[in-house]
């Protein structure tokens, strides 16, 4: 079986249990909340957590679930897309999607949840980005 890391987003209003679910249906999963350890033990224990279960699981899919600019950086997401496929799903709408389009072509996909970003990332020659509602 495949195996798959989620790097997912767990909050007092935001759950992350479903889409966890759908993953375990069709890979070996192991997750790390990044909210969590955010706010458990510092943003900086995030990236070594990362690592130590990037070479302990060996995973085939890195799925990350992120918003914001300041969790992982552009060398961060280049090193992760050495090691397996990567996905960068953000839900939310930003004004500014540097950080994305920085770390875009570095990894396997990006997805956003409006096709305007899409289609600002592809007008910028991009394309290894998708449109992806949220449910």
């Amino acid at each position: 079986m495949k195996k798959a890391l989620l790097i997912k987003l767990e909050a007092p209003s935001y759950s992350s249990i479903g889409m966890e679910r759908a993953f375990k249906e069709h890979f070996e999963v192991v997750s790390i909340d990044w909210q969590g350890v955010r706010f458990n033990l510092g943003i900086d224990k995030l990236w070594p957590a990362i690592m130590f279960q990037v070479g302990l699981f060996n995973p085939d899919l890195i799925f990350i679930q992120l918003q914001v600019s300041h969790v992982l950086n552009t060398e961060q997401f280049k090193e992760l897309g050495k090691m397996a496929f990567v996905i960068n799903y953000t839900e939310d709408v930003r004004e500014d999607i540097q950080w994305m389009e920085d770390a875009a072509p570095h990894i396997g996909l990006t997805l956003f949840t409006n096709q305007d970003d899409v289609d600002k990332l592809k007008e910028k020659g991009i394309y290894n980005v998708a449109y992806m509602p949220v449910s």
